[in-house]
């Protein structure tokens, strides 16, 4: 299953089936079926953990939602950090059915240690933590050899009776993996329609076929070496290759559908949705009541928005068709629980009742998949939220979020493609972005150092945007938890804390963390002298190692805005011997800077540190700049001021 919670099945249920061939219908070009490791190509054994020797899918499609898949894998394990493709996993739903599943299992020199049949496989549900219903299972085994290598070989059947997008073809989803033989074969009548997008496939690996009365798509890949993920490298699938797949018309239930454009297929979930925001008379004389209290106004939204989070909780429901469509607003009401549908659409219900113009909008949830392409008509969404028209300008909501306030809709939520959607259509528009000065950190702290070492802190800390989230989340929390939660934030072992608050604010993506302590060895005495380091919780900027053969562009994914202002009380008969200068580094993707001032009394020492980091994507060719860039915040960061006792 994907993204653990908020999962609408969509293109990805089953986006980690590694999907099946079948003897019958072979039509490989794979030379290769010797699973002995002698004859395995010696550049594909070089930074390896395992090989895949073959990844064969055939897809042959009859009409809209209708179809089979074979598939046939081997791979050869060459050592334990490999024995991840030693586990066989086939997810399947209520509208696809599993068979023959068959492989074998070989030694080094390519001999049969013993079959794998279907009693070796465990059929469990895919039920996750805050789940309710789900009709999601996953037939699954593992398989291992006491000896490296060792090449496991096996084959199955699935047969679909429904689905809104064919799953994604990923014939290497690992580093350190080689691909000897892969290749995709896609049959279609003319009239169903198909549409791909490839990814880091060469043009060369595609061909079109016709047999019979349908058309066909091939790829084919071969002799593929294993590729490392290099420091702050690009996330997966900009590495690997990867084919994604629709038709224009699929059926799910006897409710056909279309994909020719976004606002067919958001009608198509528009109808699904229809009538069912209808709400029972005790949850329309609540809303009467905030009416009378707000006026048609924003204040009204808030509250709904209010009463809504702190009634409801949210479940994960997905039975057949449901979790494309959702629970009625009714069966919300009485039962407090619902999934990200089941919640949007009583939001929704309430929000429509009291005469606002609100829709609800498909999103993908959680770290990102394959780059959209809004040409590209598919279903990558697994999660819904709302839109709320209100006087020229769109207010978000995660509905199901217990914390978050009315326009914020949380990192995992921001800056992409959301499907708007209605019975009359639906329209792609973008979720708001996360900019640096929204994700902010500002840091004020007072430390009074004594002549032992130790030193008496006050720190307070406000965080904005995604970096407040933590805190809000954290509020929740159990208190052992929380005492986790600021140890690891603490750069001491030894300390008592006087007083410990956190507050997030109830209307804003704001939040603020006080601390008062005591802190047993702040500065290391060394005879005379006192050494500590200003920075006093920021040095979390990792060294970054050199790269002589940098190969992949350098990922910067966060945007965020840091500032921190410390004053140093220093003690009696001390006085300042060395202290790091002044850093201002100006650079591509963002800046940073870091000062000491003593005042003129020579009383107290204030550090100001600043930086901001802008999302980018830096060339190979550029990896030696970023890195000195990174390695001197790095060496600021870490730098220490000596005290001398005259």
């Amino acid at each position: 299953m994907m993204h653990g919670h908020h999962f609408i099945p969509g293109a990805f249920i089953i986006i980690l089936l590694f999907f099946p061939v079948h003897s019958d219908a072979q039509t490989s070009n794979y030379q290769n079926s010797d699973p002995a490791v002698s004859s395995i190509s010696p550049e594909l054994l070089e930074d390896a953990d395992a090989v895949i020797r073959l990844h064969h899918r055939k897809v042959e499609l009859d009409g809209p939602g209708k179809g089979r898949m074979y598939v046939e894998k081997m791979v050869t394990i060459l050592n334990s950090d490999g024995l991840a493709h030693a586990s066989i996993r086939v997810p399947y739903n209520s509208f696809t059915e599993v068979s023959k599943i068959k492989g074998s299992l070989y030694d080094a020199d390519g001999k049969e240690v013993r079959s794998i049949k279907n009693r070796d496989f465990d059929d469990e549900s895919l039920i996750s933590s805050f789940s309710l219903a789900e009709d999601s299972r996953i037939i699954k085994g593992d398989f291992r050899h006491p000896e490296y290598p060792f090449t496991i070989q096996y084959s199955y059947h699935i047969d679909y009776s429904g689905f809104i997008q064919l799953p994604a073809w990923i014939p290497i989803s690992r580093e350190k993996t080689a691909l000897e033989f892969g290749e995709l074969i896609v049959s279609y009548p003319a009239s169903l329609g198909f549409e791909y997008r490839k990814f880091n496939l060469p043009d060369d690996s595609e061909s079109i076929f016709r047999e019979n009365y349908k058309s066909g798509y091939r790829w084919e890949l071969s002799d593929l070496p294993a590729v490392k993920r290099e420091v702050m490298g690009p996330p997966w699938f900009r590495l690997f290759p990867a084919v994604v797949m629709r038709t224009n018309h699929f059926e799910m239930e006897g409710n056909p559908g279309n994909m020719e454009s976004w606002s067919a297929l958001g009608s198509w979930f528009g109808n699904l949705w229809q009538g069912r925001d209808e709400l029972p008379d005790a949850v329309k004389q609540t809303v009467d009541r905030m009416i009378a209290e707000h006026g048609v106004t924003k204040e009204l939204i808030e509250a709904i928005y209010s009463h809504l989070q702190s009634k409801t909780r949210y479940v994960s429901i997905q039975l057949g068709i449901g979790g494309y469509q959702t629970e009625t607003a009714a069966f919300t009401a009485s039962n407090l629980y619902g999934d990200c549908k089941a919640l949007s659409n009583y939001m929704l219900a309430m929000l429509r009742y009291a005469g606002f113009d609100a829709r609800p909008a498909l999103i993908r949830n959680g770290g990102f998949s394959f780059p959209f392409d809004p040409e590209f008509v598919h279903n990558p969404f697994n999660h819904a939220v709302i839109a709320i028209q209100f006087e020229g300008e769109t207010i978000w909501a995660e509905a199901t979020s217990s914390s978050f306030p009315l326009g914020y809709l949380g990192s995992s939520n921001s800056n992409r493609h959301a499907l708007l959607f209605s019975e009359t259509g639906g329209e792609l528009v973008e979720t708001p972005e996360q900019t640096p000065s929204q994700n902010y950190q500002k840091r004020n702290a007072s430390v009074k150092l004594n002549s032992d070492g130790t030193a008496s802190l006050s720190i307070k800390t406000e965080y904005g945007g995604k970096q407040h989230e933590h805190i809000r989340q954290l509020m929740r929390e159990s208190t052992i938890q929380q005492d986790r939660y600021i140890r690891n934030l603490l750069p001491f072992s030894l300390y008592e804390m006087q007083e410990y608050s956190a507050n997030a604010d109830p209307a804003k993506p704001s939040a603020e963390l006080i601390l008062n302590l005591n802190v047993e060895t702040f500065a290391n005495k060394l005879g005379s002298r006192l050494m500590f380091h200003p920075n006093l919780l920021e040095r979390g900027q990792t060294y970054v190692p050199a790269d002589e053969d940098r190969k992949q562009p350098v990922y910067i994914r966060q945007a965020y805005h840091d500032v921190d202002e410390l004053t140093f009380n220093i003690p009696e008969g001390f006085t300042i011997e060395a202290a790091p200068d002044s850093v201002i580094l100006d650079f591509e993707f963002g800046n940073y800077s870091a000062k000491i001032t003593p005042s003129d009394d020579g009383r107290t020492l204030h550090y100001y540190r600043e930086i901001v980091m802008t999302p980018g994507i830096i060339p190979p060719d550029k990896f030696e700049i970023f890195r000195d860039t990174m390695n001197s915040i790095w060496k600021s960061d870490n730098s220490q001021v000596v005290l001398v006792n005259n």
